[in-house]
C-alpha cells in the first residue's frame, strides 16, 4: 500500500472524495433506519430522518460527481450568501449526529 505522500494529487483527491461520499452515505443509512424504527415512522421525526437522509444521498451524489476545487467555490459561494442559513444548518446537522451516534 502507497503511503499518502507517494500518492499524487489526483489520487488523494479521489480517495478523499470517496471516503466522503462514502461517509455521507453510511450516516444516510443510519438516518433511514433509525427514522423506521421510530415508534411512530410516519410522524415529525420518521419524515425528517427519511428526508435528511434522502439530502444526505443527494449530497454523496455530488460529491461522487464535482471535483474538490468546484465543490469548495459552491461552499464558500453558499455560505457568503446565505451566512445564518449555513449557522442554522451546520448547527442543526450537529445536533442530529450528536443525538445518533450518542446512542451508539
Amino acid at each position: 500500500m502507497d503511503s499518502i505522500e507517494t500518492l499524487s494529487p489526483a489520487r488523494r483527491s479521489y480517495d478523499i472524495k470517496s471516503e466522503l461520499a462514502g461517509g455521507l452515505r453510511a450516516v444516510a443509512g443510519v438516518l433511514k433506519k433509525k427514522s423506521d424504527q421510530v415508534s411512530r415512522p410516519e410522524g415529525l421525526a420518521g419524515v425528517v430522518g427519511k428526508q435528511a437522509a434522502e439530502w444526505l444521498d443527494q449530497s454523496a451524489d455530488y460529491v461522487d460527481k464535482a471535483d474538490l476545487q468546484q465543490m469548495r467555490l459552491d461552499v464558500v459561494d453558499k455560505v457568503r450568501r446565505n451566512p445564518g442559513s449555513s449557522l442554522l444548518i451546520a448547527g442543526a446537522a450537529g445536533l442530529v449526529l450528536g443525538a445518533i451516534f450518542r446512542r451508539r
